[in-house]
């Protein structure tokens, strides 16, 4: 999970590089500021039933819409 994080941090600061026009100084400040706002979080989720309770939702919501939604939508009776 810490490396889904990283690169979610990477693609964020190379994001806000690009439309901040920042140098190399403003780079790593974005790049402070987002990896500590980022550890704050997983460390949050990860030491909470909370995470473990949104995992548990969308893993039943992903295996209503495919095993019904989605035959429900595709069966088409004229």
């Amino acid at each position: 999970m810490e490396y889904l994080l990283g690169v979610v941090v990477s693609l964020v600061v190379e994001a806000a590089k690009k439309y901040l026009n920042s140098n190399t100084a403003g780079t790593y400040f974005i790049l402070l500021v987002v990896s500590v706002a980022g550890a704050t979080v997983y460390y949050y989720l990860a030491h909470s039933a909370y995470w473990a309770i949104i995992v548990e939702i969308l893993t039943i919501a992903a295996a209503f819409h495919n095993l019904v939604i989605r035959r429900l939508g595709s069966n088409t009776n004229p």
